[in-house]
């Protein structure tokens, strides 16, 4: 990624309106988002949803922590 960046920078800074600019640009989007599904898929695959009763006892946790303190 950080060579895409590079060169979506040099074509920026050389020639703004080629088709190459275009291309890594394109590249560069498409790269962003396959991380972004990727990192989206294992933050989903790996993490569980507590229950609402789990973080309604939590929050009355910490709720009750703070008022002793």
């Amino acid at each position: 990624m950080a060579e895409l960046q590079a060169a979506v920078n040099f074509f920026q800074k050389n020639t703004p309106d080629s088709p190459e600019l275009k291309k890594v640009k394109v590249l560069y989007e498409i790269g962003k988002g396959k991380m972004i599904q990727y990192y989206d898929s294992l933050l989903r695959r790996h993490s569980n949803v507590d229950a609402p009763k789990t973080v309604l006892i939590a929050i009355k946790g910490n709720v009750q922590k703070l008022v002793n303190n």
